[in-house]
């Protein structure tokens, strides 16, 4: 499967095809990727595409075929040191080991990306040094194909983090768009809690009857805002939009609105949207109008959410106290799920007035002692019925 690499939109348009139609993209994986597109058999006798390394951007093709070749030949790379003492860096250049770190082609090898990242001049002068060694006859710089020898490890930065934010932004750089998440995935718990529908769930709704405009909540990535001018002189905004599901386009003529739309495209920030949609033919996808913006960020603050943790050692749950204390004054409800005293799981009620989101979710997920964290809608409260009697 050949693709004319280096089209970010023709692949982001495959990519939402693939998923539209249920065939599951993926990711680039270093020891399993091919240059181009290939097909990975999966249990139960599913078919998936894996997603080429050439088709990330700043890698090129050539020097692809170069490193599965290696790996065809000598197996699979075993280590960052493994692939630096096996490559040949004549073929790869500091952005192209940074572009096949953001997109995680490195994840089996080692998780944190920005170490990586951040660590590619490194990686390349111990590839530089393992090749001399090679070509002076001496052997791989670790030992004879690092193999006999005990490999001395590469220091990568150990600073070096990226949150979710900066996860999704480097790969958009690589891929040319969103892969693995959207950044409206923040706020998801946020924005169920509010109802908020993506573009293709609305699209598979029974069509809008001629002469209807059907309200609706979405929450999307504002891209691009044009401002035009309508036939009665009106200035309107058209926007350019994203979520989970794909890209689409809006209107607005809220002048106030359009404002609003046009700070968060600069910033390449999220907003919640109060919509009107209508549909001018069946076959048609429903045109969207937009009556009210919020920007998503800080909207935690003032939005119910329950978060769930489980705890298994104690010690876990005083480190998270001290990583969560600063974000007391919200509306959220944080609960975790241990042992009592009998053995039995119990649910204990952390709070209710915290600010909390998916950075969170992965702040906690890093600490020892706590298992799973789900993030999702706060439960409706529960009021007390009033007991009624009779009075003669």
């Amino acid at each position: 499967m050949c693709f004319d690499m280096h089209q970010s939109d023709k692949l982001s348009i495959f990519v939402d095809d693939m998923k539209r139609l249920g065939v599951s993209i993926l990711p680039p994986a270093i020891n399993k990727s091919r240059p181009n597109f290939s097909v990975e058999e999966q249990p139960e006798a599913l078919l998936a595409v894996r997603y080429a390394l050439a088709g990330l951007k700043n890698v090129g093709e050539k020097a692809m075929q170069a490193v599965v070749a290696e790996r065809s030949e000598k197996g699979p790379f075993s280590s960052i040191e493994d692939f630096a003492d096996r490559i040949d860096p004549h073929g790869l250049n500091k952005r192209q080991i940074e572009s096949l770190a953001s997109a995680g082609a490195f994840d089996e090898l080692e998780p944190n990306r920005a170490a990586i990242f951040d660590g590619a001049d490194t990686i390349l002068s111990v590839a530089n040094s393992a090749a001399d060694a090679r070509e002076s006859g001496q052997g791989g710089l670790f030992g004879e194909g690092s193999a006999g020898g005990e490999m001395q490890a590469i220091r990568l930065p150990e600073e070096s983090n990226w949150s979710l934010s900066e996860i999704m932004v480097h790969e958009r750089d690589a891929f040319g768009f969103y892969f693995s998440a959207h950044p409206v995935s923040q706020f998801q718990a946020v924005t169920a809690s509010l109802g908020a529908r993506t573009f293709a769930a609305l699209c598979s709704e029974d069509p809008i009857r001629e002469g209807v405009r059907k309200p609706a909540v979405m929450a999307a990535l504002v891209e691009k805002l044009r401002w035009r001018d309508s036939r009665r002189g009106k200035r309107f905004a058209l926007v350019d939009l994203s979520d989970s599901s794909g890209q689409f386009s809006a209107s607005c003529f809220e002048e106030d609105q359009c404002k609003v739309l046009e700070e968060l495209a600069d910033q390449g920030s999220c907003a919640l949207l109060n919509v009107e949609l209508d549909q001018q033919s069946d076959d048609e996808n429903p045109r969207v109008a937009i009556r009210r913006v919020q920007p998503l960020d800080g909207l935690e603050k003032t939005t119910r959410t329950r978060m769930e943790l489980e705890v298994h050692d104690i010690a876990g749950l005083h480190e998270m106290a001290n990583l969560v204390a600063p974000l007391v004054g919200g509306q959220s409800e944080m609960v975790a799920i241990m042992a009592g005293p009998d053995g039995n799981l119990v649910k204990v009620c952390l709070g209710r007035s915290f600010r909390l989101d998916a950075e969170t979710v992965e702040m906690l997920e890093r600490v020892n002692g706590i298992g799973k964290v789900r993030l999702g809608p706060a439960r409706p409260m529960r009021v007390a019925k009033p007991k009624l009697r009779l009075v003669s």
